[in-house]
C-alpha cells in the first residue's frame, strides 16, 4: 500500500512499498485529491527506496495510466517533483 505524509503545506511525500499492486492506485487517488483540494497544486516527493517492482504487468499498466491521468491535475504543468529510489533493482 502506498503511504502519504504531508511534509509542509502543499508538499506531499508518497512512500512506495516493496511491491506495487494495481489496487494501490485506487486507494491513493482519493487521499491526494483531498490534499489538493486543501492546498491547490502540490509538490511531490516520491520515496521508492523499498520498491522492488510491480506485482504484475497489469499493475505496471495501472501505474502508468494513473500517473498520466493525475500528474497535471495534482501538480500543474510547472511543478516540483522528486523521486528517491533503490538503484539496485534496475542495475545490470
Amino acid at each position: 500500500m502506498l503511504k502519504t505524509d504531508i511534509l509542509a503545506p502543499g508538499v506531499l511525500k508518497i512512500v512506495a512499498p516493496e511491491t506495487l499492486y494495481a489496487d494501490d492506485f485506487l486507494a491513493l487517488a482519493p487521499q491526494v485529491d483531498a490534499i489538493v483540494k486543501d492546498y491547490g497544486e502540490i509538490r511531490l516527493l516520491i520515496d521508492a527506496s523499498s520498491l522492488r517492482g510491480w506485482d504484475s504487468l497489469a499493475a505496471l499498466e495501472k501505474h502508468a495510466l494513473f500517473v498520466k491521468a493525475t500528474r497535471t491535475r495534482w501538480c500543474g504543468s510547472r511543478s516540483s517533483r522528486g523521486t528517491t529510489g533503490n538503484t539496485g533493482w534496475w542495475a545490470p
